[in-house]
């Protein structure tokens, strides 16, 4: 479960993710109060696999693995390539880009965590 976050289309957002074996699923929950509170605006979700791969250095000197996901959302198959570090129970995943193309650091705004 992520922290609340403030996501690029000024909405406050929530994610999940379910991890089994390399299968995984996720969802999430948008809304207008900064605390993620009431009712949501929004939902939505998508599941699929994926492969964890090299550890790297990221831009700001902490290492993390490289992953591809294959995400089956709306019916369609996006391949996002995505860094994940794990810290405890915190993960971080890759600062948002094309996702085509693999982030080079870390989002430190957007915290999931184990649970």
């Amino acid at each position: 479960m992520s922290n609340c976050y403030l996501d690029g289309l000024d909405e406050y957002t929530v994610e999940k993710f379910s991890f089994d074996g390399n299968a995984f699923e996720t969802s999430y929950r948008t809304y207008d109060a900064s605390d993620c509170s009431g009712v949501s605006i929004d939902s939505d979700g998508g599941n699929g696999t994926f492969s964890v791969g090299d550890l790297v250095t990221t831009d700001s000197g902490l290492e993390a693995y490289e992953v591809d996901f294959a995400l089956n959302y709306q019916g369609q198959i996006i391949d996002v390539k995505d860094l994940i570090r794990v810290e405890g129970n915190r993960f971080y995943y890759g600062e948002s880009a094309d996702v085509a193309e693999r982030p080079t650091d870390l989002n430190f705004d957007v915290v999931l965590f184990k649970q």
